[in-house]
């Protein structure tokens, strides 16, 4: 939740997450947590509020990403969020 506007305790972003619109389908690249704040769900519900966003714009839009194929937990935190493993490119995997 946002601070009250008289709330004078300072923000600060702890995670980030980005997407752009292609031909066919919207594509997450950039999904990302402070070290010192994971843990605690928030990738998930970067990932999930993403998601959300993405159906408003464009109902029903294929959502696709790729993770480096040893990040483990971020493709465990994506699974989570439905997505499946379509390809394996290289470092790389399609999801």
């Amino acid at each position: 939740a946002a601070p009250a506007e008289d709330d004078d305790t300072p923000c600060e972003a702890v995670g980030t997450a980005s997407c752009c619109f292609m031909k066919d389908a919207a594509f997450i690249y950039e999904v990302n947590v402070k070290e010192e704040y994971r843990g605690r769900g928030l990738g998930r519900q970067l990932v999930s509020a993403l998601f959300g966003r993405i159906n408003e714009l464009h109902p029903g839009e294929t959502v696709r990403l790729q993770v480096s194929s040893d990040n483990i937990p971020a493709m465990k935190i994506y699974e989570s969020c439905g997505f499946v493993k379509i390809a394996e490119l290289g470092f790389f995997t399609l999801l």
